[in-house]
This record gives structure tokens, sequence and C-alpha cells, in this order.
């Protein structure tokens, strides 16, 4: 321990400072190469190119990104280890020469060498007089007392670099040829961070967006990328953070999931059939992530959660919701799951499409907003999940909702942007649900309802929002009206005595409402649609009677 001391005092830890500097310069590299690969060379080749070359180019273009990002990964560990590191020693270095200078001051004599305190001689020369026992013994608690102090900052420094070597040790940044590089990189990041008892503690819990967003505007811009890279399943789902944050975890995520995270086997609850379905859903996802490019920023995908288990939960946005003069929400319904991802994204292209051919502008984000677990089943049919009769998935999901609009608004700060939310078929359920569940209603500007077979309530008045500003549209053939509505979700929105608006529908069945023919027209029912996103009226029609009721005898 005498030597540590005299290293301790003397240490310069600038060099170390230095080192993790440029580990995180080089992550920062390493960040903005897979992104630049991602959007400028393999993204404008994914929706073009077919064929055998494709086929062979491709995953040796997509191993390059998964080998970019294992090395970001492994350059945020390094960093992240070396930044505690010089934290910690600092900080004993710091305690330790406080130590040394107070004692010092009061007169004892601490030795450079050693760190051992000793007495004032004029207190030894006096320790044999009887008069002086208690002003002696005083001097020796006092003694104890800096000792203990310099002994613990000189522990605490041993301690911190032993478990610094340890961590380094964990890491192996030679596995980047192998199949599973971002995977392992992601394992021993864990490993080592868990060593020098590095956690997610000081990240926000999600209940408060406004303190989320606060606490990462308070964070520097290495800080950022380490939370980011080495906890993406947090940060990536923590509402009030900025997007471009989100969508970059979310998307390392993906890629972690892809090589191998929460593989099937003991204690994950996944058998291999499950395991091979899910990686469908995620290869199904990225690829349509990865077909946007940036050459029409407006139209750039933003990953803004990600979840696998179960049936899976994404929300994907279409343009940035953080700086949208106009964003809607897309609320899917009955048999929605990860696998249907990517037609999720057709849709709200259609939507974004139809909002700034009405004038909304270029700045206009449309989010496909998989939140929750709606029912999986075909309907009508013999066969069916009974939660598309009832309200219970309604509820829970329009309780994710209303978070989700509250995330919204934080992240947007002070911009408030015309938001629209659009349910479709058991979607507008939720969206009734999370309307009408809270007396302060949902925090849209506008909601939109299709395919409805009930919002949990018989009158708009229930949804706790101005019926000028609640639409409707309900196609005369939409099987899901025919057999649902005016049942057990609620009465059918269309109705006169709903009292909400209703727009015109040109189109048919139950999932025509964003059609487009081949020209490029927009059907009256997604431009109506358009319309209410940019803020605009809509073509509106008289609503659908009430059947008539009968006074029996």
């Amino acid at each position: 321990m005498s030597g540590t001391f005299a290293r301790l005092a003397r240490q310069d830890f600038a060099d170390l400072e230095a080192a993790a500097r440029s580990w995180h310069r080089l992550a920062d590299a390493f960040a903005t190469a897979h992104q630049h690969h991602t959007h400028r060379v393999s993204g404008p080749l994914h929706p073009a190119w077919q064929g055998l070359g494709a086929q062979t180019a491709l995953p040796v273009l997509a191993r390059i990104e998964s080998q970019l990002e294992a090395a970001q990964v492994d350059a945020v560990s390094y960093a992240t280890v070396l930044d505690t590191l010089h934290a910690r020693l600092s900080e004993a270095q710091g305690n330790l020469c406080s130590a040394v200078a107070n004692a010092e001051h009061d007169h004892f004599t601490v030795d450079d060498a050693t760190g051992r305190v000793t007495l004032p001689r004029w207190v030894e020369e006096g320790r044999a007089d009887p008069h002086r026992q208690d002003e002696t013994a005083a001097w020796d608690r006092r003694l104890a007392a800096y000792q203990r102090m310099i002994d613990q900052a000189v522990k605490d420094a041993e301690q911190a670099d032993e478990e610094g070597a340890r961590a380094l040790a964990t890491l192996t940044p030679g596995t980047l040829d192998e199949d599973d590089a971002l995977r392992t990189a992601a394992e021993e990041s864990t490993g080592a961070t868990r060593l020098l008892g590095i956690g997610p503690y000081a990240i926000p819990d999600g209940k408060d967006p406004k303190r989320a967003a606060a606490w990462w505007r308070s964070l520097s811009h290495d800080e950022q990328q380490s939370y980011l890279t080495l906890h993406p399943e947090l940060i990536g789902a923590l509402g009030g953070l900025p997007a471009t944050a989100r969508d970059q975890a979310n998307r390392l995520l993906l890629d972690e999931y892809l090589d191998g995270r929460g593989g099937p086997g003991p204690g994950t609850g996944l058998t291999a059939d499950q395991w091979n379905q899910q990686q469908d859903a995620l290869r199904a996802l990225k690829s349509r992530l990865d077909d946007a490019t940036d050459d029409d920023p407006g139209r750039r995908l933003y990953l803004l959660r990600l979840d696998p288990s179960g049936t899976g939960r994404a929300v994907v946005a279409m343009g940035n919701p953080d700086t949208a003069a106009n964003t809607a929400v897309l609320v899917p319904g009955t048999n929605t799951n990860l696998a249907s991802m990517p037609g999720q994204i057709d849709r709200i292209d259609k939507l974004r499409m139809a909002a700034t051919r009405a004038g909304a502008g270029d700045d206009t984000s449309v989010i496909a907003w998989l939140g929750y677990d709606p029912p999986q089943e075909d309907v009508p049919g013999d066969h069916f999940d009974l939660g598309v009769a009832g309200t219970g998935l309604a509820e829970e999901g329009g309780r994710n909702l209303r978070q989700f609009v509250q995330d919204l608004r934080a992240a947007q700060g002070p911009l408030h942007s015309h938001l629209t939310v659009i349910g479709h078929s058991y979607g507008s359920t939720t969206v009734g649900a999370a309307a009408a569940d809270d007396p302060h209603g949902l925090g849209a500007d506008d909601i939109v309802v299709v395919g409805s077979p009930g919002m949990t309530v018989d009158n708009v008045r229930g949804l706790h929002m101005t019926a000028d500003h609640v639409f409707v549209g309900s196609a005369a053939d939409d099987p899901v009206i025919e057999y649902f509505s005016d049942a057990t979700l609620g009465k059918n929105p269309a109705r006169e005595s709903f009292g909400a608006r209703d727009f015109a529908v040109d189109t048919h069945g139950h999932s025509g409402y964003w059609a487009v023919d081949p020209n490029g027209t927009l059907s009256e029912s997604l431009h109506n649609q358009g319309r209410i996103i940019a803020g605009y009226e809509p073509l509106t029609v008289d609503p659908t009677p009430d059947p008539p009721t009968y006074n029996w005898p």
C-alpha cells in the first residue's frame, strides 16, 4: 500500500483521460461510418437491385454494417471503462490530497513515501505528562481519523485499478470477423461494465418524459453515446428523448437481436419455431428500414420502439416528429403484429403523401404505432380471439397510447405540432379508450377513426374532446363495422347520435381506406385523412342514421 500512496499522490491522469476521449472519437467515427454505409451505400441498393449479384453482395454489405456496429460497441466499451477508471482514480487522488493537506494544516506530518501520519513533535514529547493525557488522546483520535482517510483513498485507488484491469481483460476486439461479432461485443460490454459496477441506474424510469428529456440534455455527447450504445433497449424505449437518439438505439438493438440476442433456449421462453418466426419478422422490418434512404429527408424512417417479445411491438415514424409542424399517429387493429410492420410503414407513407399533397409541407411526420397487443385473429369467423369482442386490450393499449402522446409532446419541447391520432379497426377502440379513460382526453388536436367497431363510448362527449375534431370514415361494405359495431365495443361512431363528423369514403372493405390507384391518384378516403393531418377540413357527408327504435306494447 505504501508504494500505491506515493504513485497516487504524484500520478497525472491526463493520459488516461486523453485515451478515453480517443476511444470516444473512434466510436463516433464507427457510428458515422455505419450511418453513411446504411443510408448511402446499401440503402439505395435495396429497393432496386435484384438478381444473383444482389443475392451475393447485399449479405456482404450487411456483414460490413454489423462489423461497424460491433466496432462501435467495442470502442464505447473501452471508452466507458477508461472514463470510469479515470473518474474513480481521480476521486481517490482528490480524497488523498485533501486528507494530506488537512492533516498537515493541523500540524501532523505525512510521510511522502508511505503515507504514514505522525503526531507533532511537541505532542509526542508531552505524552508522559499526566496533565496532558486528555489532550494527547484527542490528538491520537485525530491522527487515526486522518490515517483512515488516507488508507481508504489508497484502497479505493487499488480497487479501481484492479477492477479496471479485469474489465479491460474481458473485452476482445479481435472478434470482428466472427458471425456473431455484434452479439459478442454487446455481451462483453455488459460483462465489463458489471465488473465496474456500472449500470443503467441513472436512466429515468420513463414515467415522466419531461424529466427524461431534461436528463438527456444534461449529458455530454460522450455520455449520451455511452448510454445509447451500452443500454439500447432502455434508451430506445425512453419517451421524451430525441427521435434521432431513440432511432440509433433501436436500430442497434434490432441488429443485436438479429445477431443472436435473446435466442432460443432455457430461460428465454422461445421455441426454435418461435425464434425463427421472430427472426423473420425482424429481418422484414430491417429490410423495410434499410429501403429508406437520405434522398428525401422528409421520408426518413425513425425506429422509436422495438420489443420482439410476444407478438411484438414496434413504433416507426416517417419524418422526424420532434421538428414536424404536423404529426399523425396511426394505431392499427386486429391481427397487427411485428411481422406486419412493413405493411404499416407503407400505410404511413401513403398518409404522409396525402398530407403533403393537401398542403402540409415536408415537415410532416406520420407514425405507425404498434405499442400495444391487438387481438390476433381473423374476424369474422368460426374461431377468434375473444379479446376482439372486449375492451380489455384496448384499455391497456389506451394507457400506452396516452403515454406515447405525452412522450411526443415532451420531445417536441416548446413546439406544438398539430397532432392527429388515427385508429383503424380495433385500433379505433384503443384510441377511444385512451381518450375516454382520462378527463383530459388523449391530448390530440384531431381524432380520426376508420373501420371502427366502436370506441368504448356511445357519444363523442365521452372522448373529452370537441365533436368538431372527431372524424369517422366508414366503408359501406366494411365487415368489421357490420359484425361488431353497436355491440360490446360501443356504438358505431358513424351513427348520427354519436355526434362525430363523417368524412367521405369511396373505398371498399375493411382495409381499403388508404387506396391509391396505379396512376398515383388518391382515393377520396385517403385524401380526406391527408387533409385532416394537414389541419384542413375534409369533405364531410351525412352520418349514418340510427336504426329505428320500437316501443313494444
